[in-house]
């Protein structure tokens, strides 16, 4: 138990550090651009029913939908589907609270999601791709930008024409490829970190259940 107290207290510092890392990240972001200049949308669709894995777009990253809800939670017919090929990315256009998570799909050469999902790529000659990615879910004055579309009803959407009409600022393309590789060093400290809390959690369930067997 101590240990397991230690190490989500670790996590929760690594956290804390991600607030200070960001007056980093978007320090000197002086480079104006539209979206509609750094993405190309990307809109091919499958032609059969199951031709790729069903993808889920969430807050927390992308998951094979039939893993991530333990079935198959698509329609029975997925014809239509948006297909997403690997490393492009799509987001959930539809939020309750005005939060929208942008993903890179990085699990399988092709997936598909619901055609309600935009998928697109950007032009990487202009941005770094992993930077922009964690500029757009984690700036909150990108943030406000997105919530000032909402028009009307009580849901927010995001369409992908209205994504495409925000501003972002961004700082250099060097200094995104240097801040690109500052985020992947600490994601993969995270991601080690909270690894080794889950196989903490996981030795103790087994101590448990010898204990009382």
């Amino acid at each position: 138990d101590k240990k397991i107290e230690l190490q989500t207290k670790k996590i929760e510092d690594l956290k804390l550090y991600k607030k200070g890392l960001n007056k980093t990240i978007f320090k000197n972001c002086n480079n104006k651009y539209q979206i509609s200049d750094i993405i190309v949308e990307y809109t091919e669709k499958t032609a059969i029913n199951n031709q790729y894995e069903v993808l889920s777009s969430t807050a927390n990253g992308i998951y094979l939908q039939s893993k991530y809800f333990n079935k198959q939670a698509a329609s029975e017919d997925n014809t239509g589907y948006k297909i997403v090929p690997k490393n492009f990315i799509t987001y959930r256009s539809m939020s309750d609270t005005g939060e929208f998570h942008f993903n890179i799909q990085n699990l399988i050469d092709y997936g598909i999601v619901s055609p309600a999902y935009p998928v697109f790529n950007i032009d990487e000659n202009l941005v770094n791709k992993d930077y922009f990615v964690y500029y757009i879910n984690e700036n909150s004055e990108f943030k406000n930008s997105i919530l000032h579309t909402k028009e009307g009803g009580t849901r927010y959407a995001l369409s992908i024409s209205k994504f495409k009409s925000i501003y972002a600022f961004l700082p250099s393309r060097e200094e995104q490829n240097r801040l690109a590789k500052l985020l992947k060093n600490y994601n993969n400290k995270l991601d080690i970190e909270i690894l080794k809390l889950y196989k903490l959690e996981q030795l103790k369930k087994g101590l448990m259940q010898k204990m009382f067997a």
